[in-house]
């Protein structure tokens, strides 16, 4: 796994450990060992939620806190172009919060919004003709 996905061995380890303790109120994570061999839970949706919902918990709510506590408690009056900078990316993360805490929300919502996004992917990744 880790030569397929060209990273270490140490690192496919940890990662997959993490993600085996993913689901701390059931008996399995998100992936299991069953005779030593890794296998991906069953609901592929739930998982994926599940792994988006917790790296925005982990990765993208301490970057927006921390944003908002740079514009709250430091003085930037004296370089307005970087607070113009600042206020711009929280009033965009502050939008991409919104959408991804209603995405997130339930397995149901999720599914309308990949629906949605659906119509535009194959528009997005097909090759351009010659």
């Amino acid at each position: 796994m880790a030569e397929r996905l060209n990273i270490s061995r140490g690192n496919a380890s940890m990662c997959l450990k993490e993600l085996r303790n993913w689901e701390p109120d059931t008996a399995s994570g998100i992936v299991r060992v069953i005779g030593g061999i890794f296998m991906w839970s069953s609901r592929c949706l739930e998982n994926v939620l599940r792994i988006a919902v917790e790296r925005k918990k982990r990765e993208f709510d301490p970057a927006l806190h921390s944003l908002r506590h740079l514009l709250s408690e430091h003085n930037l009056e004296k370089d307005k172009k970087v607070r113009d900078r600042l206020t711009q990316m929280e009033t965009l993360l502050s939008t991409v919060n919104l959408i991804l805490g209603r995405c997130l929300a339930d397995e149901e919502q999720s599914k309308k919004v990949l629906g949605l996004l659906s119509t535009f992917a194959p528009k997005l990744i097909r090759p351009k003709s010659k």
